[in-house]
């Protein structure tokens, strides 16, 4: 017997299709909404006060673009004054509403390491002495190209490509702090303007475990044998612009990534978990965790001890020329 969908289908051929696809529309202006909203009310914006979380980012942001400046091959003299000028002010306000923090205290060493680069030009004389004390660390860290060649001597191809996402653990618990070292490590990511968006709730014990894979659908056969689970998401507190709106994706899969390597790295296996959720699923989740609105879900991660031995998906990748496009100047031209 033919379903009501198969019968409207052949009833109402083209008529049928473009209402489906209008519902599909309008299932995805919802929630492009959803994440309109919370961006909008996560990120600075001109019609509302800034939190504390996106003044000190903007504070990141510009003295990471002084310790840029410092570190380029041949610095100009007395370049980005202005910023510097912004910092001070960004700085002040800063720390008369909240106080001295990391980020305060690397503003002034990299305005102090400024100064120090370009003496005691006249053009500065309006940075104030309190930001003119030199400390360690500085704003620049200097590598010698032998301390390089020796840290990279670790055979990371063999290591890379030995990582797996593996579906097969023994069930152990895991120590929170090993978790805790490899979420370390994961703050080496890269980020824009170093201003670190990364998060993560660590999700241990059977019952918190269990909760947070309830979400997530791509875990039936082996989620109930993780050691723990991780929620990966990334602050878009940190961010201040409308051409910065998918930039949380980028920052928080950088970090998650350098966290799974991180993990591979003590020994532990891992499988990235999608996190291709709607709006009703998301807020379901969020409620449960106490996540906040401000935090973007990147992806959840099940990590646990692997057996003995255990069989990996063979995943095959496509050859370098199906993904690398070569763009160079025609020499035969």
């Amino acid at each position: 017997m033919r379903t009501l969908k198969t019968l409207a289908r052949s009833l109402l051929g083209s008529r049928y299709q473009n209402y489906l696809v209008f519902r599909y529309r309008r299932k995805l202006k919802k929630q492009y909404a959803y994440d309109f909203s919370r961006y909008s009310e996560a990120a600075y914006n001109s019609w509302s006060d800034a939190s504390r979380e996106t003044l000190e980012a903007q504070v990141v942001l510009e003295y990471h673009r002084i310790e840029k400046g410092l570190a380029l091959p041949n610095p100009k003299p007395l370049f980005g004054l202005d910023v510097v000028r912004g910092l001070i002010e960004s700085v002040t306000h800063f720390e008369t509403c909240f106080g001295s923090t990391l980020a305060t205290e690397r503003a002034r060493a990299a305005i102090a390491s400024y100064v120090d680069f370009n003496g005691n030009e006249p053009e500065l004389d309006f940075i104030p002495a309190s930001f003119r004390v030199l400390k360690e660390p500085r704003a620049t860290i200097e590598i010698s190209r032998k301390e390089l060649e020796q840290s990279t001597k670790i055979g990371f191809e063999e290591f890379a490509r030995s990582r797996h996402s593996i579906r097969n653990f023994s069930g152990a618990p895991i120590d929170v702090e090993q978790i805790l070292e490899a979420v370390s490590i994961a703050q080496t990511a890269p980020s824009v303007c170093n201003r670190q968006s990364g998060r993560v709730h660590v999700m241990v014990g059977r019952e918190q475990i269990d909760k947070a894979l309830s979400f997530q659908n791509g875990n039936r056969g082996f989620g109930h044998l993780a050691g723990a689970v991780l929620i990966v998401t990334s602050d878009m507190r940190t961010f201040a612009h409308s051409y910065e709106r998918n930039q949380c994706w980028v920052d928080g899969g950088l970090f998650a990534m350098m966290l799974n390597l991180g993990l591979h790295a003590q020994g532990f296996g891992t499988c990235m978990l999608n996190w291709s959720a709607d709006a009703d699923r998301d807020q379901s989740m969020r409620s449960a965790f106490d996540i906040p609105d401000h935090e973007c879900v990147i992806t959840m991660m099940a990590v646990g001890h692997v057996p003995t031995s255990y069989q990996v998906a063979r995943s095959a990748r496509p050859g370098v020329e199906a993904v690398a496009t070569v763009h160079q100047e025609c020499t035969e031209c």
